[in-house]
């Protein structure tokens, strides 16, 4: 039987059928969304990019797996030196990549095995 993934109270929660894997909050931070990896037991789940346990902005995009193991952290490029940015939300492309946006205006395709950056383009 597949994985399901879901967020609950802020929580990543990992279902096998009705047995619960895995639950809680990955390095401590407030869970936003998660989508499952397709042709994978991983998922990729975004932390809300402004919460009390991060102070500052972070890289809040990750992978993670079914244990709640952090695979990487994907980092928002940068606009200018000073500038932070996160993550805002994330989905599965029409060519079938993970792509992501960021607050600073950023759309990215982003490596799903590496979460390396392979395309950033600014919107306007």
């Amino acid at each position: 039987m597949a994985l399901r993934y879901r967020v609950e109270n802020d929580e990543l929660v990992v279902l096998d059928g009705r047995r619960v894997c895995y639950r809680g909050r990955l390095d401590g931070h407030s869970v936003e969304k998660v989508v499952a990896v397709p042709g994978s037991r991983d998922a990729i789940a975004l932390f809300k990019y402004e919460s009390e346990e991060a102070l500052t902005h972070f890289p809040n995009l990750v992978r993670v797996h079914p244990d709640g193991e952090i695979q990487w952290q994907a980092r928002p490029p940068e606009r200018e030196p000073e500038a932070h940015d996160s993550w805002i939300d994330f989905r599965w492309s029409k060519r079938g990549g993970l792509s992501a946006n960021s607050w600073l205006g950023f759309y990215c395709e982003i490596d799903a095995e590496t979460g390396a950056i392979r395309y950033a383009k600014v919107k306007t």
